[in-house]
């Protein structure tokens, strides 16, 4: 294969010429021609190489049958012939998240008094439960700076004693939690609740939205990579208890990872709503972290994106309330949290986990379980 894109560069394709020569030597000369090179300073000879490498993926797709290993799953569509070789997502404006995304936003509302028990000792401070962030305050609707109302899907708020730029080795101070939701058909909600509040939700046994790391954002969810296996096979949770009733996780998330992409400075990932929400809907990708209808308000959006915060899944409160009524169904959130001394080893650590529930109907009625704690 090494020799048919030699062959095909140079013969095919006519690469050549010392104009071309020069550039190269020059490329090699000041910036290396390996891995430790800036990605944008890449040999004119190397992109011909790229060139003849998709056509012969393609000869070969034509040809060659490809070999399936026995633990795959069954293929619900045709692959892409050369999925590796899209280096640049062209849906996605964003090039990095927001620096600092530590401390208050307007979605996450809920803040923490570090200091009012700072003169307890860290032990004591970690066996606390009554002066915790309150979860529920978290699914309350929040305004956003131009007014639109959202309610919390999925979030990962974190509060710390220590400020994202303090660099110092003492042990800290630090409470996080993981707020996950689910759909649930509303006959079925109670029941749910009551048998999710004796649960512990640790070591990921709940089912969890599917994490995507290929394919272009803008492609979600109707393009190829995203729907050759279900959302399942992307989970990192589930395959643990039996649960007492369908359980649909609202959230998915896309890691848009492209190794020759010079646009790009880091890893984006993005929360985007689960497929079932664009079943008979019109939502179009807006290119920077929502999804709405033309010409219309955004529905859903992980305002992470752009703005300073924690990553979350938001939906437009209206829109989800209507939602829940014309499908019958009911919001449910599990809350896995931990209250720790980050640094702290040794027989003076101490942590509390903790548990709680949550469940929303489409009159904005919210019930959650008592906080069911485990100390270490």
């Amino acid at each position: 294969m090494g020799r048919w894109v030699l062959h095909h560069v140079v013969d095919e394709m006519g690469y050549g010429g010392e104009a071309l020569a020069s550039y190269d030597k020059y490329m090699i000369h000041y910036h290396g021609g390996g891995r430790g090179r800036p990605v944008w300073a890449e040999r004119i000879g190397k992109k011909y190489q790229w060139i003849a490498l998709a056509r012969l993926a393609a000869r070969l797709a034509d040809h060659v049958e490809p070999r399936r290993r026995s633990w795959d799953p069954e293929l619900a569509g045709v692959p892409l012939t050369y999925e590796q070789g899209r280096d640049i997502d062209p849906s996605l404006l964003a090039t990095a998240r927001p620096e600092h995304r530590e401390g208050p936003s307007w979605w996450m509302p809920e803040g923490y008094d570090f200091g009012a028990l700072s003169s307890l000792p860290n032990g004591e401070w970690a066996s606390r439960m009554d002066d915790l962030p309150r979860s529920s305050r978290l699914l309350g609707t929040v305004n956003a700076p131009d007014g639109q109302q959202w309610l919390l899907l999925e979030g990962y708020p974190q509060w710390s004693a220590r400020s994202w730029d303090e660099d110092d080795d003492t042990p800290y101070r630090q409470i996080w939690m993981h707020v996950r939701g689910y759909l649930v058909a509303a006959a079925d909600a109670r029941k749910a609740l009551r048998w999710l509040a004796k649960q512990d939700f640790t070591n990921h046994w709940m089912p969890e939205g599917a994490e995507f790391s290929t394919g272009f954002v803008g492609e979600y969810p109707w393009g190829v990579p995203f729907a050759l296996y279900s959302d399942e096979y992307w989970s990192r949770g589930g395959g643990g208890k039996r649960l007492p009733t369908r359980m649909t996780p609202v959230c998915n998330s896309i890691s848009s990872s492209f190794e020759e992409d010079a646009t790009r400075e880091e890893v984006v990932t993005i929360h985007v709503p689960a497929r079932l929400f664009f079943e008979g809907e019109r939502l179009r990708w807006d290119g920077l972290g929502g999804y709405g209808l033309p010409g219309e308000a955004l529905r859903f959006r992980d305002p992470s994106v752009a703005e300073r915060g924690r990553p979350a899944l938001l939906v437009d409160r209206d829109y989800v309330l209507d939602y829940l009524s014309r499908t019958h169904q009911c919001l449910i959130w599990t809350v896995l949290g931990e209250k720790l001394i980050i640094g702290q080893l040794g027989e003076n650590f101490a942590r509390l986990t903790f548990n709680q529930t949550h469940l929303m109907d489409h009159e904005v009625n919210l019930s959650s379980s008592a906080i069911a704690v485990k100390r270490d």
